[in-house]
């Protein structure tokens, strides 16, 4: 009886989990195997079915494992990974319209440009900014091609780039999370790029405006912090920076930044006993 109901529970959840398209005069729920060209190919009972993609009004599946992998291998700075990850994925499920499959683009754009590979970045970019025009994801991209820019040392396109995205963002009383994260990471590609033009405190307004008001995304603010606390040291103002390191430890211990945010407060006590 046990094993009866065992097999039950299990079947249901299988049948929960099937993926679902739905067109104007039809629902289709079996796997989703693919996309090709402007056709999603999902797997019934009867075979594999064919369905245009201009003609899917709903579409409900489910992340697969590799997606996650590819998220958490570019978390901890393995890019090589994460596109072994999102790669395969993408090239068989690209143009499907679901937020994962979007996000697993612009991941994987990352990925390229944590290699500084920025063709190829660039290029992943724009597809996603071709096949997915009216998602909220195309936000993020003029912020990862001023990425693109910024490896090929074009400061001054940076900025402009930034400008123009950022203008509108930062006059909003309130912004979704994901929305926020990308206000995030253009305040600190603003403040790199403010660093190299040799505008240390310019940069640090940048950062610390992570810290203070975009400060969802805890990785983009204690990068924002760490930086600027960089700056205040730099610029002689060690006993704000050691406080500001302090604070990194505090807030966010488990960050890439907490082993060298350590060593950075050794090196202001020994610099500065008291």
């Amino acid at each position: 009886m046990k094993k009866m109901l065992l097999a039950t529970a299990v079947l249901a959840c299988l049948v929960a989990r099937a993926d679902m398209v739905q067109t104007r005069t039809a629902v289709y729920k079996g796997q989703v195997t693919h996309v090709e060209g402007n056709t999603v190919f999902v797997k019934l009972e009867q075979g594999e079915f064919g369905v245009p993609l201009r003609d899917i009004i709903r579409v409900e599946v489910d992340p697969p494992p590799s997606y996650e992998k590819g998220l958490e291998a570019l978390k901890t700075g393995k890019p090589q990974e994460a596109i072994a990850a999102l790669k395969p994925l993408v090239d068989r499920m690209v143009g499907l319209p679901v937020p994962w499959v979007i996000d697993s683009l612009l991941r994987l754009g990352d990925a390229y440009l944590e290699l500084k590979d920025t063709k190829t970045a660039a290029a992943t970019f724009d597809r996603l900014k071709q096949l997915y025009p009216n998602s909220p994801q195309v936000l993020a991209v003029d912020v990862k091609n001023a990425h693109v820019l910024f490896a090929q040392k074009k400061y001054d396109d940076v900025m402009k780039v930034i400008a123009a995205y950022l203008e509108p963002q930062l006059k909003k009383d309130f912004l979704p999370p994901d929305q926020e994260t990308i206000v995030a990471e253009a305040l600190l590609l603003r403040g790199d790029c403010l660093l190299v033009m040799n505008k240390p405190l310019e940069a640090m307004d940048s950062y610390f405006l992570v810290v203070t008001l975009y400060d969802f995304d805890d990785a983009r603010a204690a990068q924002a912090r760490f930086k600027g606390a960089k700056v205040l040291e730099q610029t002689g103002n060690w006993k704000r920076a050691k406080e500001e390191y302090e604070d990194l430890l505090k807030d966010a211990p488990d960050s890439s930044y907490a082993g060298e945010a350590k060593k950075r407060i050794a090196e202001i006590v020994k610099a500065n006993p008291q």
